[in-house]
């Protein structure tokens, strides 16, 4: 997430001030025709999970109960329209109350059409959590965090999006982002960039894109409070992008997309040399009247992993979801990241593999129940953190009013 891969997140996320002002200016432009919709949902889930603080040590079980509230309001109009959701939720440990806390997760997306050919952007997420199990939101991040720690993520951008003509358009964004760890072991960051790109229609199946962007990283890493002689630590670096793609849709059910490109990463101290580094991404997606499944790999240069401020990570991910019947379904997420510390020669490297398996069965209209399983499994090489495995068991209940 990192500073990750602004191709990721081309529409970017962002802090929730800013994009409750967005709203506010815009919400009063546009269509008189415009029409607002307000959903909410309650959940409850039941956890056991074998290892609550990510820890070397086996026997630290415990069970969480948790209860999440949801609100999603949607906005569509002829011109502006806008997507915003908020989730807090209580997580309640029954033998480790330390442990228990209030989760916030937000998100807000929103355009407006200047022209029929012009259009401004906004995209944003806000995260407040302790969790670091892959949802269908984070399954293609590098998620390499490791050990029990609140975290904080705050995304913003802002694009301009132009259409030339039917098969030409271009786009500028403009990003910034932090991360902050409550666990001293971690490495906060704070970052801002710009990037173009520009998408040609080459036939009505198939189109290439190319981009270029900057990414100014700054890093903290914090003072060990174990150790009177640790002090906080600062460091910065500036990554460079390059990149072209190809967008491919095969029949009516398979997508296909594939980027090549080239990172130039400048340290902020002067006495480092400069790093280069490959990226790479391909995706493939299915969507079938049962099945819709997608699957990838990236290779690229991150921040916010957790444990390396500056980092080269792989990471391969897969997710499926198969319908037995219209109210009765099961999902596979599956992430594996190697993430290896920019520098010629490093041997500090992190592995970790994240999945999750669920079934889903709809009761009412508007009930759910959920049931599942999770696995975590971490080795970190040449690191101060601990090699472990979490496991996790949960059922839930969820219900949703229009």
């Amino acid at each position: 997430m990192t500073e990750r891969s602004w191709r990721e997140r081309e529409g970017g996320s962002g802090p929730r001030t800013t994009a409750v002002a967005c709203a506010l200016v815009l919400s009063g432009v546009g269509s008189a025709s415009a029409q607002w919709d307000l959903a909410t949902d309650v959940a409850v889930r039941e956890t056991w999970a074998e290892n609550t603080t990510f820890t070397s040590n086996p026997g630290n079980g415990d069970a969480v109960s948790t209860v999440r509230l949801g609100e999603r309001l949607l906005r569509t109009g002829d011109r502006f329209h806008l997507n915003a959701q908020y989730s807090p939720a209580g997580l309640f440990y029954r033998d480790t109350a330390e442990f228990n806390r209030l989760e916030q997760t937000g998100r807000l997306n929103a355009s407006y059409d200047l022209t029929q050919r012009d259009a401004i952007t906004f995209a944003g997420t806000y995260f407040y959590t302790t969790s670091q199990g892959v949802a269908a939101e984070t399954v293609s991040s590098p998620l390499v965090l490791t050990q029990f720690s609140d975290r904080r993520q705050q995304f913003a951008s802002l694009g301009y999006r132009r259409t030339l003509t039917e098969r030409l358009s271009y786009g500028v964004d403009v990003r910034n982002n932090f991360q902050t760890f409550s666990d001293f072991h971690f490495v906060d960051y704070a970052a801002y960039g710009v990037s173009a790109h520009v998408n040609r229609k080459m036939g009505p199946a198939w189109s290439l894109d190319g981009g270029a962007g900057e990414t100014r990283n700054r890093f903290t890493t914090p003072a060990d409070p174990n150790n009177a002689l640790s002090r906080t630590t600062y460091g910065d670096a500036s990554v460079a992008s390059l990149f072209s793609g190809v967008n491919r849709r095969i029949g009516d059910r398979m997508t296909v997309t594939g980027r090549l490109g080239y990172n130039l990463v400048t340290p902020g101290d002067g006495t480092q040399p400069n790093r280069r580094a490959l990226f790479a991404q391909g995706t493939l997606t299915w969507s079938g009247p049962r099945l819709n499944s997608s699957a990838g790999f990236t290779r690229d240069i991150n921040t916010g992993t957790g444990v390396i401020d500056l980092s080269e990570t792989e990471t391969l991910y897969g997710s499926g979801t198969f319908s037995f019947t219209p109210d009765f379904s099961a999902t596979v997420l599956v992430n594996r990241s190697y993430s290896r510390r920019v520098g010629d020669g490093s041997s500090e490297a992190t592995r970790a593999f994240n999945g999750t398996a669920s079934l889903r069965r709809r009761l009412t209209r508007k009930l759910e129940a959920s049931a599942g399983f999770s696995r975590y499994i971490q080795n970190s090489q040449n690191l101060a953190l601990p090699d472990l495995a979490h496991n996790a068991y949960f059922v839930g209940l969820s219900a949703s009013f229009d």
